[in-house]
Order: C-alpha cells, then sequence, then structure tokens
C-alpha cells in the first residue's frame, strides 16, 4: 500500500479528528480525507466511523491500525525531519501552454502573493506530455489521466468553440449551419496547409463531422492563432476561456454559438514519489480557485 496513505491513516487513527491530523501533517484536511477516502476504496472496508465527537476506528481499521502502526512510524521518520532541501526549492509545476497562458498565470501569481516562503518552477508544453513522477510535483492534465503514481484533483472542463472577427462576416452574414463553414476561411493548429480536415461539433441535441476549407494559417501558438482571427483572416476554433477577453470588447464573436467542438476533462495532480510538502497545498488553491471562478 501507498506509505503516504498508511502515514495518513496512522495519524489520523491516533488524533480521531481529521483537522487535529492535518495539522500534524501539514496537509489540507481535503487532502487528509482524500487520502482516507483512497486507503478505504484500497482495503474494501471502511476504517472509520464518523462520529459527533471524532472519528472512531472500525474493525477492520483496528487490524489495519495494529498491523502497521510501527512499521509506518520507522518508515515515516525521516519525511517527519525537517527537509530544508524539499522545502526551499522550487515546486515543479508542468502545464499545457494554453491552461498556463489562460487561466494558470493570475492564480499562481495570487498563489505567491500569499506564500513569500515558496517559488514556482513553471514548465509549459502540450497537453499529451505527462513527466517522469520522480522528475514533477504537480501536472496539470487535460483530456488525460495521470496514472498510479499521481493523487488526483479534478478542476472541471474545457470546451472549444469557433470564432472569428465580425470584419469576416462584412459583406456576408456568418454561417447558420455547420454545413456552410466550408465556405469560409479556417485557422486552425493541427491540419497540414493545403489539406482539408474534419472537425466534430456537438450541440444539445446533435453531434455532427463537418469538412472545413483549407486552412488559411496553421500555427502551434494560441496567440499567434488568436491575432489572425482577430484580422479577420479566418474562423478559428479555440477554448473558450482564451477568447472570451477578445468576445468581451467586441473584436470576436462566437460562430454557431449553440455547438461547441471538444470538451475536455482538466485536472492536476500530484506526483507520490516527490517530496515537495507545499504541492498539496498549491493544488488546493488551484482547485478552489477554479471551482469558484466563472
Amino acid at each position: 500500500m501507498d506509505l503516504n496513505l498508511l502515514r495518513t491513516f496512522v495519524v489520523v487513527a491516533e488524533s480521531a479528528r481529521i483537522s487535529q491530523a492535518a495539522a500534524q501533517l501539514e496537509l489540507p484536511k481535503s487532502t487528509v480525507s482524500r487520502h482516507i477516502s483512497r486507503l478505504e476504496r484500497s482495503v474494501g472496508a471502511a476504517l472509520f466511523l464518523r462520529r459527533s465527537d471524532g472519528l472512531e476506528l472500525t474493525a477492520v481499521g483496528r487490524r489495519l491500525f495494529q498491523s502497521t502502526r510501527d512499521a509506518v512510524r520507522a518508515l515515516s521518520a525521516p519525511l517527519d525531519a525537517p527537509s530544508e532541501a524539499s522545502s526551499a526549492r522550487p515546486i515543479r509545476v508542468h502545464a499545457p501552454a494554453l491552461l498556463g497562458r489562460g487561466l494558470l498565470s493570475p492564480i499562481f501569481a495570487a498563489y505567491l502573493a500569499a506564500r513569500d516562503d515558496l517559488a514556482l518552477d513553471v514548465r509549459l508544453g502540450t497537453r499529451f506530455e505527462l513527466p517522469s513522477p520522480t522528475e514533477i510535483d504537480l501536472v496539470f492534465l487535460v483530456g488525460t489521466t495521470a496514472g498510479r503514481d499521481f493523487e488526483t484533483w479534478a478542476l472541471g472542463s474545457v470546451e472549444a468553440r469557433l470564432y472569428a472577427a465580425p470584419t469576416l462576416f462584412a459583406q456576408s452574414g456568418p454561417p447558420e449551419t455547420p454545413a456552410q463553414l466550408e465556405a469560409w476561411p479556417i485557422i486552425t493548429e493541427n491540419c497540414s496547409p493545403g489539406s482539408r480536415s474534419r472537425i466534430r461539433l456537438t450541440s444539445a441535441h446533435e453531434e455532427l463531422s463537418v469538412l472545413l476549407a483549407s486552412p488559411r494559417i496553421v500555427g502551434n501558438d494560441a496567440d499567434l492563432l488568436i491575432d489572425a482571427a482577430r484580422a479577420g483572416l479566418g474562423i478559428l476554433r479555440i477554448a473558450s476561456f482564451l477568447a472570451e477577453p477578445f468576445v468581451r470588447t467586441g473584436e470576436l464573436v462566437a460562430v454557431l454559438p449553440q455547438w461547441h467542438t471538444d470538451r475536455h476533462a482538466v485536472s492536476v495532480a500530484r506526483s507520490l514519489r516527490a517530496d515537495h510538502p507545499a504541492a498539496a497545498d498549491l493544488a488546493d488553491f488551484v482547485a478552489s480557485r477554479l471551482h469558484t471562478s466563472p
């Protein structure tokens, strides 16, 4: 079993309260609760009875506590000792570039403003990259999962839609049906120049596969593609949160607004092989900010 989960279990069993265990472990209460839930799923039985005055071990919980307490204490001794090297180094974060630039940057700034004793080492890549669990503390995921070496927080979902500058439709109105997209220039990140591709459009009642025109611009940088769309060069498929600031200023408008093109689950995962004590705290901070944000 995961030593981190067993260590949390032993501390909770000894303190009989999630809040006291969280303070002793220097973890958020939500993380302690998740550890216990994961261990209960692994064991296949409840480990605690929830009482008004605290927690009480079940019969299964008592057996697990008695059989693991001494071993967990011995193995946890190095973890309980202060680790200057661990806390002094930056929290290593990996994120897809579209999340890092569009959503996470202001949240990271707010976190550092509240924790002037910490630093971040943020690396941006594609959403398909998954760094080694020994080389990263936190990784943000879009449409993928981290695997057994990570503890995961669900953050919500992101969706992509179609956008264009109003000037693109100056001589004729915007497309009113998905089939009409074939007549309009396209800006995209995943199609070879000169070739045509299909996109999947989904509404509340229907899902379609639509053939597009050959793209006028292909690129792998969101800012470049948005600038091209703002210049009236074509219809762009992009994550809604990236387009929203330009929709508010009137530089972009939604095309076929009742349809979206992609929707992916977003999560953040903490490496169980890394040792930064503030990694879970940062994950909880990001989750709380995104869950309370439009």
